[in-house]
């Protein structure tokens, strides 16, 4: 007797498939976890860089990059709120952390890939972190 796979098993199989892809897009740099409300939100994600601006952003995101240099370059524009940054080699040592970023620019050393958590408490304004 032949075995045949049934809906329940195709829907399981696919949904297991779907988690990992999210699981690897994450882990790669491609994708940006969020707990965070955002209103006219435009920004860009890759793995070596991540950018937006926004009329509000209210709450955490965050999201993996992988320097290609030895230096990672954070930027922030405020124009009202603010906006907190803390960023994390993969042990989950923190490298540094801003409370409240206003109109400035760091240069972070880093050694490798990190996590950079943004947390905006009604900030308005935009970011730009890259390698």
């Amino acid at each position: 007797m032949k075995w045949k796979p049934n809906g329940k098993i195709a829907a399981v199989l696919i949904a297991l498939a779907a988690l990992a892809a999210v699981i690897a897009a994450q882990y790669l740099g491609f994708a940006t976890t969020r707990s965070a409300l955002r209103v006219g939100y435009v920004g860009s994600a890759g793995p070596d860089s991540w950018s937006a601006s926004y009329v509000l952003l209210d709450g955490a995101m965050r999201h993996r990059i992988h320097p290609e240099g030895d230096t990672l370059h954070i930027e922030a524009r405020t124009d009202g709120g603010s906006l907190s940054v803390r960023v994390e080699d993969e042990a989950g040592g923190v490298l540094f952390q801003e409370e409240d970023l206003g109109a400035a620019s760091y240069d972070v050393p880093v050694t490798g890939p990190v996590w950079v958590r943004l947390e905006g408490d009604r900030h308005k304004g935009g970011f730009r972190i890259f390698s």
